[in-house]
């Protein structure tokens, strides 16, 4: 009556919270000190970082009692309760496609004893790193009036998938997906075909990048497009497969497109935007355990993105034959960058490799069209 409210209850709720602040900072403190990494397949949607596979929680908290006073060891229920509550924080998985010039320089690193040459070691690894971040550091780019996509070929899924051990070693039938998507993965296209189809080869990886290319509507003032694909020589990074984009952009390309640049990345770092799609396709694919159709394949993949199948929405053209009016392009196993525009003219296309991604040398463009031919193709 006198202070004009309810009396406050003091009895029960939680009174051992104050009494170990000190604690309760102290742990926090540790497990935000842990080096962590984003994974490479949900930056977009996810912010949880990632420790190492080697640790998990009751490893870190022995490590956190073994570095902490007396009065501050916690037991492992306290511990597990602030890591899982406090920190969006998981154990990531042993790494299966590392780069091996990484794994080989700090093999050497560890096991050599000269000064000199460890030093060494450690500037071309770290040479090499920095290479590595400049391909990502492209690809966040927005340069101005132009359009940036990514294409990769997916691990071969078998056909039928069924949870018969026997099936594993019969011979299996392989469905095919190629991958084509914007930088946001926002509107990724799937061209999908079977082994008795065709094959797996630069033909129809640039038959269906072509198509792809054709069916974009362009806005008008987009004039230079961007490629980021690996650097698989049977796939992507060859003869054929620019062939095809100097004859579509001496063909079929709208007249506002003046260029094309295809960026590829370090080898062993080309962790693509297409490679979390297929990563998002292959968790749904593993949670069916019997897939006997190319329907069922078609279905799935549907749901992440259009599907274009070979013979009805898209076709393979002989890209070979183009070396009858092109001449071999040398130098495309180092580059890191090809620039391909039309010439002033815009009677020719012209054709540039670069060794470096953030480095534009003066290398000359040339025309790699064949004396005696006019046309391309």
């Amino acid at each position: 009556m006198q202070s004009g409210s309810g009396i406050v209850e003091t009895r029960g709720g939680d009174k051992r919270s104050s009494k170990n602040l000190d604690k309760f900072q102290h742990v926090k403190n540790f497990i935000a000190s842990l080096k962590g990494h984003e994974s490479h397949y949900g930056r977009a949607k996810s912010r949880r970082i990632y420790l190492s596979s080697e640790y998990n929680i009751t490893l870190l908290w022995k490590i956190y009692n073994e570095r902490a006073t007396e009065n501050l060891k916690v037991n492992y229920k306290y511990f597990s309760r602030i890591f899982n509550n406090q920190f969006n924080v998981a154990f990531g998985s042993p790494a299966t496609d590392v780069c091996g010039f990484c794994v080989r320089t700090q093999t050497l690193i560890s096991n050599c004893k000269d000064k000199n040459e460890v030093d060494r070691l450690r500037t071309n690894l770290r040479v090499h790193k920095f290479r590595a971040k400049q391909f990502f550091k492209l690809m966040k780019e927005q340069p101005l009036n132009s359009v940036s996509y990514c294409f990769d070929l997916q691990q071969v899924q078998v056909l039928p998938k069924v949870p018969i051990q026997d099936a594993f070693y019969s011979q299996q039938l392989s469905f095919y997906c190629f991958c084509v998507t914007d930088i946001d993965i926002k509107k990724p296209i799937f061209y999908t075909w079977l082994e008795n189809q065709s094959k797996r080869g630069s033909a129809e990886t640039s038959s269906a990048l072509h198509n792809f290319l054709n069916k974009q509507e362009f806005e008008p003032h987009i004039k230079h497009i961007r490629l980021f694909a690996d650097g698989c020589g049977g796939q992507n990074k060859n003869a054929h497969m620019m062939h095809m984009l100097m004859i579509w952009l001496y063909k079929d390309s709208p007249k506002t497109i003046e260029s094309v640049e295809v960026i590829f990345p370090v080898r062993g770092h080309s962790y693509l935007p297409a490679d979390r799609v297929f990563g998002q396709i292959e968790k749904v694919v593993r949670s069916h355990s019997t897939i006997k159709s190319p329907t069922k394949y078609y279905e799935i993949y549907s749901k992440t993105g259009e599907v274009r199948r070979l013979g009805a929405d898209w076709f393979v053209f002989d890209i070979k034959a183009a070396l009858d009016t092109l001449k071999k392009i040398q130098g495309i196993s180092a580059a890191k960058r090809i620039f391909i525009k039309r010439s002033k003219n815009k009677t020719d296309i012209l054709l540039k490799t670069e060794l470096l991604n953030l480095i534009d040398s003066y290398n000359i463009s040339r025309t790699f069209t064949k004396l005696g031919t006019t046309v391309i193709f």
